[in-house]
């Protein structure tokens, strides 16, 4: 698993360690600062490390990266406190390259000079520490990761509190880690927290909260909807109602919050607007509820002169897929509208292609394909190449298996679920039409 890139390195160099350019002289307003130890040598090997790292050249970085902790070495001595930053920037040209085992020693030496030096708590940790974290998630050590993660979160609490808006990249990280390993429960709680970081430093009405409440909002849909109301009992059908009422709740806070500081045809809205929209329709709710937050959408866009005819035409379509996934005969008018919304020339053929060029899977986004045993016959890959056609009304039907070692009650299940799916049909001049010759290629893995 390859966590771990130049990019990211890129970031942190220019980001979290910006002191250290500083330090190096290479920051903004600093070329006639003297501090001791920083030789116009060492200066000129840190602005190399950072040019090469810049540039996505990881072996030179590595390289004087090292020549920058080699001459300080030479100059003070080997647990000199200046060697602190720049080993972190060696570990992290090391990550870029793809030594994730070096960049651990490195990242590791880091702490204990900072630790020596400055004790352990200070702030200058949360670099490394985050460092020590990356590397071992490149190296699939999660628990250990997490374990890193949540001590360079620590030191940020004990220096500016509880809810600051510095560890909030440290949050997000601690959420991938929990994804990976199966940590829903540490999931949420991170997710709660990272709102009530941004509630805690800009407060509950301010727009600078709304990415945090869309992204709870989603969160809340995505927990609400892994129970089937179907086959729950009385405990999970509470927990379901609670996760999508907590949704509805933050989505209709965001659409408040734009409304009150920027009125109510402001592009911003769209986001929760559709979010809200996804949460109704996993919900259950009919089709009425859901699609008066899609038709506001289409009335912002077409409201505000900043939009393009891919906005108008997107947020037709949507309007246009909800009618299909419940069908109504509206979807056929809703197509057409976003199709007459898009000039006939050239320059536009791409997004019509990407709209109507051929039939778009609505429901379900992904199939489930596992068995419980692997068949007798075969030890080879299972998987079925299955030929449909899409009607008009964005129904699959006429299926015939063309390919492939799928037998039995498995091909009928294939057959079930797509017959059930729902499809955005084609488009030609602005009616729909039937599709034919369509394939799924279909793979499978036993249990």
């Amino acid at each position: 698993m390859r966590l771990i890139t130049n990019a990211l390195a890129r970031f942190l160099l220019t980001t979290l360690l910006m002191p250290a350019a500083v330090l190096a002289g290479t920051g903004p307003d600093t070329q006639d600062v003297e501090l001791p130890g920083i030789t116009p040598e060492i200066t000129k090997a840190y602005q190399s490390v950072l040019q090469h790292v810049q540039s996505g050249d990881s072996e030179l970085a590595v390289i004087s990266a090292r020549e920058v902790v080699d001459q300080l070495v030479a100059a003070h001595g080997e647990d000199s406190e200046l060697l602190a930053t720049p080993v972190i920037y060696l570990g992290l040209a090391q990550l870029g390259n793809r030594e994730a085992v070096d960049a651990l020693n490195s990242f590791g030496r880091a702490v204990e000079l900072i630790e020596t030096s400055a004790g352990p708590f200070d702030p200058g940790l949360v670099p490394p520490l985050q460092g020590i974290a990356m590397s071992h998630l490149s190296l699939e050590n999660y628990e250990v990761a997490a374990s890193a993660l949540r001590r360079a979160q620590h030191v940020t609490h004990r220096h500016k509190g509880v809810y600051n808006a510095d560890q909030l990249a440290i949050v997000d990280k601690l959420i991938e880690v929990d994804k990976i390993t199966g940590e829903y429960r540490n999931i949420e709680r991170q997710e709660l927290f990272y709102l009530k970081v941004h509630e805690d430093v800009y407060g509950k009405a301010d727009p600078r909260i709304l990415q945090a409440l869309q992204r709870l909002g989603e969160y809340m849909a995505h927990r609400a909807a892994k129970f089937r109301s179907r086959y729950l009992n009385v405990e999970h059908q509470m927990r379901r109602k609670y996760y999508f009422k907590q949704s509805f709740d933050l989505y209709q806070r965001a659409i408040r919050i734009i409304e009150e500081n920027y009125g109510d045809m402001d592009l911003r809205l769209i986001g929760p607007l559709r979010g809200l929209a996804q949460a109704k329709l996993s919900k259950g709710f009919g089709i009425r509820t859901a699609s008066e937050s899609l038709r506001r959408v289409v009335d912002v866009v077409k409201a505000n002169p900043g939009s393009d005819v891919g906005d108008v035409a997107r947020a037709t379509v949507d309007l246009g897929d909800l009618y299909t996934r419940w069908n109504d005969g509206r979807a056929t008018e809703a197509y057409r509208e976003a199709w007459n919304v898009i000039p006939d020339e050239d320059i536009y053929q791409e997004l019509r292609d990407e709209l109507f060029g051929a039939p778009v899977r609505l429901v379900p986004t992904s199939i489930k394909a596992t068995l419980p045993r692997r068949p007798w016959r075969t030890e080879d890959e299972i998987f079925t190449d299955l030929e449909y056609v899409v009607r008009a009304n964005g129904r699959a039907a006429r299926f015939q298996f063309v390919d492939g070692n799928l037998v039995g009650n498995e091909r009928r299940n294939l057959r079930s679920r797509l017959r059930n799916a729902r499809f955005r049909p084609r488009v030609v001049d602005g009616e729909v039409v039937r599709t034919e010759g369509l394939i799924l290629h279909q793979q499978y893995e036993v249990r």
